[in-house]
């Protein structure tokens, strides 16, 4: 089975302020932790496509979901990944 990446590059003022950088790789287990209010619904919203960050590019097994300095945003319906 081939790897896939996920990586993840945002930055936003607010509501939330963010500065992330994050790669992930399939196969292994990741966990998003940290105090209420830090921001980890937002960065999940943003993966899944229900958020839009101020800046910054998503892109998953070399497919680019969002790309800030392109002005490209896939909508969530078209991203194959779920959200609970």
């Amino acid at each position: 089975m081939a790897e896939e990446t996920v990586w993840v590059r945002l930055f936003q003022t607010g509501p939330i302020p963010l500065d992330l950088s994050l790669e992930l790789v399939s196969g292994q287990v990741h966990a998003l932790v940290g105090p209420s209010g830090s921001g980890k619904t937002t960065i999940l919203r943003s993966i899944a496509g229900l958020h839009r960050p101020d800046s910054g590019r998503i892109e998953v097994g070399g497919d680019v979901w969002f790309d800030s300095e392109r002005s490209l945003h896939r909508p969530p319906e078209t991203r194959s990944i779920g959200l609970v």
